[in-house]
């Protein structure tokens, strides 16, 4: 079954954080799986440390340890599955859950759990019946096989690992993979599907103290438009009979010369505002959108929007896969490319998608704006910027900047929301927080704090969580709300 953003993307991040030429098919990828037609490579990430206590993110795998998915069931597997219904990329057969632990200090213990769903009806009480893991340490190192223990999780089968976050000659542990086996119907597959989950380890964690959550302020009005059928309101309507929720501009995004972009679903378009100009510019969207898209203005000020839905990659499968669309200065569509992601998450202004299923951006188009192929798409990045909720406490998260090799363990005296932001300004940095408010906290690399405040959250319509803020080059602030009047952009300067 399809995941979809609407519930899950909060759920996810409260869970997991407790809070952007036809090429030919590859030897390892079965017919089902269509290939895109590009020969762009995804960039690689600088491997070099920062400092000698941080590992930096990988985009490859060992060059030792090499095991490549083989979804194709075997020649004599002992039932045959459908292949047509799953996508090894966005809804593989064998669902893998884990919790990725992102920021670990040298000395603490790591826990890696995992647990499954099979997708197809299992022939025995265990479904997967071999998982194997591999990790790493230390820069460039091997990857080696490391024992799994089964436990009972609340009735839910899990395998876990404790494992220490540095070797005993120091070396921290660098990343990790899965290798997942149902031999009985001929499955192979691998959790990333290609490179590591990369860990940040760091000798130190620079404390980032919070007060009790403060009253709200409103913030400054940059932009008002009123619930109608004028070319200068925005439309509003019930999502469905006896369903709760409305619909109106469900993202917003506010390009560096202020330009401000709401993604009016009920009218079927962008409204552009010109803060300078006065005055607004309309693009049409002439296709379907549902679930929670986006709308994302990139690095040279144009306009792309994320549609975590998406449809199906021609007549041999029936799984839907997200797209992303760029447009023109003119308006009109110039290139779309499927985004293989298993639970989408933010689109940033490089227009690169989060993947929630092992977080870690999905690069869908090349430098020279074409689409990237599958296989490129599967040589995820590690955020450079990542940020963690610690699962036994709502009151504390980490962050970590992999060019600074800094990370921080934030403490505050009230329950934390979803963190639905979290961006270096000239400050340093500054995270925002979705609860019953929003709170935005911006502080330095000394773990500083220079300003912390409380802001109005009203959904009279849904919104996107990761289409409700936008930061700008100075550190300002913009966030979306919707009232009984209308839909509401408001500024908070940078401190």
């Amino acid at each position: 079954m399809k995941k979809h953003a609407p519930t899950i993307i909060l759920t996810l991040v409260l869970a997991l954080t407790a809070c952007q030429a036809m090429t030919s098919t590859p030897a390892n990828q079965p017919a089902t799986q269509p290939v895109l037609a590009s020969t762009e490579t995804a960039p690689a990430f600088d491997t070099k440390p920062a400092a000698t206590t941080v590992v930096h993110p990988s985009a490859t795998s060992s060059p030792t340890v090499t095991l490549t998915p083989t979804p194709a069931a075997t020649p004599t597997p002992a039932i045959q599955i459908d292949l047509r219904r799953y996508d090894f990329d966005v809804n593989p057969p064998i669902d893998v859950s884990h919790n990725p632990p992102l920021i670990v200090r040298m000395d603490e213990t790591v826990n890696i759990e995992f647990s499954f769903v099979c997708k197809y009806p299992p022939l025995g009480p265990k479904c997967p019946s071999v998982v194997t893991l591999y990790i790493s340490y230390g820069e460039g190192g091997d990857f080696t096989p490391t024992a799994l223990i089964e436990g009972d999780r609340d009735g839910l089968r899990v395998l876990s690992a404790d494992l220490s976050a540095s070797d005993e000659s120091g070396q921290p542990l660098r990343r990790y993979y899965l290798q997942v086996t149902d031999p009985q119907v001929g499955l192979d597959i691998r959790y990333p599907t290609a490179g590591a989950v990369d860990l940040f380890v760091a000798s130190e964690l620079i404390p980032v103290d919070l007060p009790a959550q403060k009253p709200v302020e409103t913030g400054e009005l940059a932009l008002g438009l009123p619930w109608g059928d004028g070319p200068e309101a925005v439309g509003l309507r019930q999502k469905r009979a006896g369903y709760p929720w409305r619909q109106g501009p469900v993202a917003m995004d506010v390009a560096d010369d202020e330009r401000i972009a709401l993604l009016d679903l009920v009218k079927k378009r962008i409204l552009i505002f010109d803060p300078t100009e006065k005055g607004f510019t309309t693009i049409p969207v002439s296709f379907i959108l549902l679930d929670y898209p986006d709308v994302q203005f990139d690095r040279n000020g144009q306009i792309a929007v994320f549609d975590p839905r998406g449809e199906p990659l021609g007549d041999q499968s029936t799984v839907d896969i997200p797209r992303l669309f760029r447009f023109l200065p003119d308006g009109h569509i110039g290139a779309v490319a499927p985004v293989f992601v298993e639970i989408p998450g933010w689109l940033n202004k490089d227009l690169q998608v989060m993947d929630w299923g092992d977080m870690r951006l999905v690069t869908p188009f090349g430098a020279s704006g074409k689409a990237n192929s599958r296989e490129t798409q599967r040589q995820k990045q590690s955020p450079r910027l990542t940020m963690k909720y610690m699962l036994t406490t709502v009151n504390d998260v980490r962050f970590a900047d992999w060019e600074k090799g800094i990370a921080f363990a934030v403490h505050s005296e009230s329950m934390l929301g979803a963190i639905i932001c979290f961006e270096k300004t000239p400050q340093g940095y500054v995270a925002v927080f979705e609860g019953d408010q929003l709170r935005a906290v911006w502080f330095d690399e000394a773990g500083k704090v220079l300003k912390d405040v409380t802001l109005p959250r009203e959904d009279y319509s849904e919104i996107n969580p990761f289409g409700r803020t936008s930061i700008m080059p100075d550190g300002s602030l913009y966030f979306l709300r919707s009232t009984e009047n209308g839909i509401e952009v408001r500024f908070v300067k940078a401190p």
